[in-house]
């Protein structure tokens, strides 16, 4: 299911004539990534980062905008989503940036002038919470879920080999791409006290502007009672090969 409040057009900005600077959220499914953009959204200067290289986003923008299929949609979106300050904010998971980035991009840079790497420590907890939206359909909390979860230590153990997989790929892409400026931010560090990582994206992409950036939060967080019982419950019964996933996980820059 579509979040559709991403299309609204009160998310858009003044029409950008130029070449914005991009700014790319490297994100794996349930890292606190939405929760981060709403805070950048909200602030205005930074951009509206959400998933515009999702296969299912880019049909509904197609529509949206009626723009022709083929002609590049990054573009198209920029015009209307790059803030005053010239910031293009894209959230993307390794998946859909990989394969569209560089069909999608048109005439923008081939690389985004900074990334912010979002992760979670916690990888048991990550990929409980993306199994169970998985079942449900609820992305963020502003989505209604369509069923009740079941524990699933199977489909736990396939969603943090793809977790894993996704952050290897980040690291490798960073790696190869040294010259991107990059802030890793934990979400567990962020979710407590967002101050800090706050203050080093401001300084890294607008080190003339002091004006700090606010907490306006837009979102709840999904934690819940029954995400906490199916992580005790896998590791009551977790096998040997699975002490990766109970360690925690630290991909700082």
């Amino acid at each position: 299911m579509l979040y559709e409040h991403q299309f609204d057009a009160s998310f858009d900005h003044p029409a950008f004539d130029g070449t914005p600077r991009v700014l790319l959220l490297a994100t794996t499914p349930r890292c606190g990534s939405h929760f981060l953009g709403h805070i950048l959204s909200a602030d205005g200067r930074f951009g509206c980062p959400f998933e515009y290289l999702h296969p299912s986003n880019m049909t509904r923008w197609r529509e949206v905008l009626g723009h022709q299929r083929g002609a590049p949609l990054i573009p198209a979106l920029a015009s209307r989503r790059t803030s005053p300050q010239g910031i293009f904010a894209v959230k993307a998971h390794w998946p859909h940036f990989s394969r569209h980035w560089g069909r999608q991009r048109g005439a923008l840079a081939a690389q985004p002038a900074a990334v912010l790497r979002l992760y979670r420590r916690d990888i048991l907890a990550q990929a409980v919470s993306f199994d169970v939206a998985s079942q449900t359909g609820q992305w963020i909390s502003a989505q209604p879920g369509t069923c009740v979860p079941t524990y699933r230590a199977g489909g736990i153990r396939r969603r943090a080999a793809e977790i894993r997989a996704e952050n290897a790929a980040w690291t490798a892409w960073t790696g190869r791409n040294p010259d991107v400026p990059q802030i890793a931010i934990a979400y567990e560090d962020f979710a407590r006290d967002p101050s800090s990582d706050l203050r080093r994206i401001r300084e890294l992409l607008l080190p003339d502007d002091p004006r700090e950036i606010a907490f306006t939060v837009a979102t709840e967080r999904q934690a819940n009672p029954l995400s906490r019982k199916f992580m005790a419950r896998f590791r009551a019964r977790a096998k040997p090969e699975d002490a990766w996933m109970l360690e925690p996980q630290d991909l700082r820059a």
